[in-house]
């Protein structure tokens, strides 16, 4: 939601600063290596970072979006996953019908990675 909104003021920008957010999740993850689950975030970012920046915007499912009832996205941070999408395991195909919304593999790893990181940091409190 926040990319989206962030998108609609930042124009022909928003797919730079998009793929900008993502390299930079997992620089800090990098840098935070040693805590727990933070290597999943940086993974999970740079698999969303790559399909994004290999298809000129993240790929979504448009029998996911039919499904979900959402519109295609128009903006300029998505694309409808089409038979010349690059690395389409990678883009947005999995619905989760209770959060009525279409993920990534990498937004799976990346949203594990951060769970587990709350979970550990809370847990050792």
């Amino acid at each position: 939601m926040t990319a989206r909104t962030a998108a609609s003021f930042l124009g022909e920008l928003a797919f730079s600063a998009s793929v900008a957010g993502l390299a930079l999740v997992a620089f800090v993850a990098l840098v935070n290596r040693g805590m727990p689950g933070a290597w999943l975030v940086g993974l999970g970012s740079l698999l969303n970072a790559a399909v994004t920046l290999i298809n000129g915007g993240m790929p979504v499912d448009p029998g996911a979006l039919a499904i979900s009832g959402k519109a295609a996205p128009s903006d300029g941070l998505h694309v409808i996953l089409g038979p010349a999408t690059r690395l389409p395991f990678l883009a947005d195909v999995l619905l989760i019908p209770v959060l009525n919304n279409i993920y990534s593999v990498g937004d799976v790893v990346l949203a594990i990675g951060g769970f587990w990181m709350v979970f550990r940091l809370v847990r050792s409190r």
